[in-house]
């Protein structure tokens, strides 16, 4: 490893070496963590302000011109100058670059930018060799090493592309280069398959609400239009072992799939794709010999069940050979998937436990069906691999890690016949998949990278507005408007979300609470009281306290409640809590008492200003339907409800219009709310967002601003040698 200083502002050599990070002006772009550092701090950018810092960097000897950085930060989409402007702007202001010469990034007036700040390369050098149990490590939360414990770390590295591994490969395995690299650069990913012989991905994009399958060669710059984009969500991709089948699962209306889940079966050179039924609620695994596959059902073969499923590679044939009962579940989960042994007498997947909200890796004897669950618990585990004689690989979440605040989904190994896993990757990419080559040489997966924060976005005319210093896990867990002048949150402390209240210009931020794991806060109607769920442990249950944070008091003893909602009198609480597996809505006295279910099947509930009706995504059961839905706040059939893109995840959200006589919501595609009048006619399209995520969000109570954590989420393929 070598540090190797500019001897010249933009002087060096660029190529002269792969960096793995460079410092400049206090601040270390890490290439690897894909992320910028001051200190102990990260510096928030946008993917986009991102590539550009880093073009800017690795072209620092010379001009660059507009055109040259629209054409490589944006390529391949039609931007207006306009947007590298702004880039630029943002760019420096969070580098401190203010001053009007600019001590960081140049302007030369009418062509172009130049980087101007001396640069240090943190890089590679072949003579340094890794201590065998050195291990690179990261802070959580957004929080990393600092610059000197950076280079330590990437001393330790076997090479520059290795500074965030922490798995050593055994000592027998053939030398392959550690490395990571992006197979797509489209940042729509949600799935990915390799090919068992690893030359070829199978993925699948999602735009605009629409979903479609395409194929790739890992090393060719083309991609192949396999299934052409429909309104559907694809629950995940399988290439057979012979690579000649694509096997995938979708849910959505006929004639493009089923609410349960379809599996498709087709030929990986082209040809028409076979329908092979029904009840799939995650991938399949096709077996060693091809001739069986295995996936997960969800509501069987009762209700409150789920099942590791075998059948033949057709579809026919379908049996659970492992059952499981709520509160213990195999499905359903997005982004779960099995996987079969090379020997094919074992099956491994990820087995949850909705009331602890901790899984763990299990494995299914395929000739028995007894089942043996490893001991480490997790936050989340999804897919799985086999990675031959070396265990088994998957996507884990670790207790404690806050999704997008640092170490969010990791790759881990699995020891076989069992042991502590270990991890395979270390660093600020959520990870959603694993699909191994079956030599064990490249494993490609699916990792994410968010930029978000809080934004008041008006519902009709007007710019949307980001609060300033808002973080991206803000609001994650709960966001609702306290009175027009006061908003309340959640934010992680440490490892555990809690409540917060900010001004609604982003100033005056206050935690509320700081013990236990709180979420879902929500206002009474006079602002002064703030209800909220208390996870885990003892204090488990619904709570309320004084909007200062003092007096808390427990409501109702409730596990899994979320979505929380009081009645605009102040007398009751609704809330979602899972019946069985089904998410539902419950209510309870603010005196407290027993809660009492209202809708089975209806979630991310809220209650009309007349305290007459309630309104939500309405799914009874696993294979319906996810539906838009208006019931009698007292239970009953529902008065309204509603078709639409909603997808199976019940990720979305819906509010009330002032005038009680429409209902605000978002579908699938998650950038826009819509409205939607009880009287009848087509969805009307109220904001004009151009990208982004709504992931939470509130609407004021004069009704014409939605508070919103918006995030602009970026996937992508990464294929993984040498771990």
């Amino acid at each position: 490893m070598t540090r190797n200083p500019d001897l010249l502002a933009g002087g060096g050599d660029p190529s002269a070496e792969t960096p793995a990070a460079y410092e400049f002006a206090g601040f270390v772009m890490d290439l690897r963590r894909v992320g910028v550092w001051k200190g102990d701090e990260a510096v928030p950018l946008e993917p986009k302000s991102f590539d550009v810092l880093r073009y800017l960097v690795e072209h620092r000897d010379r001009l660059v011109t507009h055109d040259e950085l629209l054409d490589n930060a944006w390529a391949g989409t039609f931007v207006t100058p306009n947007a590298l402007t702004r880039t630029i702007a943002r760019l420096r202001k969070a580098l401190g670059d203010v001053s009007t010469e600019g001590t960081v990034i140049e302007t030369v007036a009418k062509r172009g930018y130049r980087f101007v700040a001396p640069v240090s390369v943190i890089g590679q050098s072949p003579r340094v060799q890794r201590e065998p149990h050195a291990r690179t490590t990261a802070h959580s939360l957004g929080r990393v090493l600092r610059p000197t414990a950076v280079l330590v770390a990437l001393l330790l590295a076997a090479t520059a592309g290795a500074a965030w591994w922490t798995m050593s490969r055994s000592s027998g395995a053939r030398h392959i280069p550690r490395s990571i690299a992006a197979v797509t650069t489209s940042g729509n990913v949600i799935h990915a398959a390799l090919a068992p012989g690893g030359e070829t991905v199978a993925y699948v994009e999602s735009v605009g609400g629409l979903q479609a399958l395409w194929l790739r060669q890992i090393d060719g710059a083309n991609a192949i239009p396999l299934v052409a984009p429909a309104p559907v969500e694809y629950w995940g991709v399988t290439i057979s072992p012979d690579s000649r089948t694509i096997y995938y699962v979708v849910k959505g209306a006929a004639p493009h799939g089923d609410p349960s889940g379809t599996l498709f079966r087709l030929p990986l050179l082209g040809g028409a794709a076979a329908n092979l039924g029904n009840g799939y609620d995650s991938p399949v695994a096709v077996s060693p010999d091809g001739r069986s596959i295995a996936f997960l059902r969800a509501g069987h073969p009762r209700a409150g069940e789920s099942a590791v499923m075998i059948a033949n590679a057709d579809g026919t044939g379908a049996r659970p050979i492992a059952i499981r009962r709520a509160p213990e579940a195999f499905a359903p989960a997005f982004y779960a998937a099995p996987s079969w042994s090379p020997e094919g007498d074992r099956i491994a997947a990820p087995l949850r436990n909705v009331e602890t909200r901790q899984a763990r890796l299990a494995l299914v004897d395929t000739g028995t069906g007894a089942v043996s669950v490893f001991a480490e618990p997790f936050s989340s585990v999804s897919y799985t691999a086999w990675h031959a004689d070396r265990g088994i690989l998957f996507a884990g979440r670790a207790l404690g890690a806050e999704p997008g605040t640092g170490l969010s989904a990791q790759i881990w190994r699995q020891p076989l016949p069992g042991g502590a896993p270990s991890r395979v990757t270390s660093d600020v990419i959520d990870y959603r998949s694993v699909s191994v080559a079956s030599d064990g040489s490249a494993l490609a997966t699916v990792g994410m990278t968010n930029a978000a924060g809080l934004w008041l976005v008006p519902l009709g005319a007007g710019a949307p507005r980001k609060l300033p210093e808002t973080l991206r896990t803000d609001g994650r867990d709960g966001l609702a408007w306290v009175d027009a002048a006061t908003l309340t949150f959640t934010s992680p402390v440490g490892t555990a979300q809690q409540i917060w209240t900010m001004n609604v210009d982003g100033r005056d931020r206050r935690a509320l609470t700081a013990e236990s794991t709180n979420t879902w806060p929500r206002p009474s109607p006079d602002g002064k009281t703030i209800y909220f769920a208390t996870l885990a442990g003892a204090d488990e249950g619904i709570w309320r306290m004084r909007r200062d944070g003092t007096g808390k008091q427990l409501v109702a003893r409730v596990r899994n409640a979320s979505r929380l909602i009081v009645t605009p009198d102040g007398t009751s609480v609704f809330f979602t809590a899972p019946t069985d597996d089904t998410p539902s809505t419950w209510k309870v006295s603010v005196d407290g008492g027993a809660p009492a279910l209202v809708v089975r099947g209806l979630s991310g509930t809220v209650v009309s200003g007349d305290r007459l009706q309630l309104a939500g995504f309405w799914r009874p059961r696993a294979a319906a339907a996810t539906r838009l839905a208006v019931f009698p706040i007292e239970g009953g059939p529902p008065t309204h409800v509603f078709d639409g893109p909603f997808g199976s995840d019940h990720g979305g959200s819906v509010w009330w219009s002032a005038d009680g006589q429409a209902l605000l919501f978002t579908t699938t595609e998650r950038a826009n709310v819509w409205r939607l009048a009880l009287s009848g006619g087509a969805p009307v399209r109220v904001t004009d967002l151009p990208d982004g995520a709504i992931v939470r969000g509130d609407v004021s109570p004069d009704g014409r601003t939605l508070v919103a954590l918006r995030g602009t989420p970026v996937r992508d393929v990464y294929l993984l040698k040498g771990f």
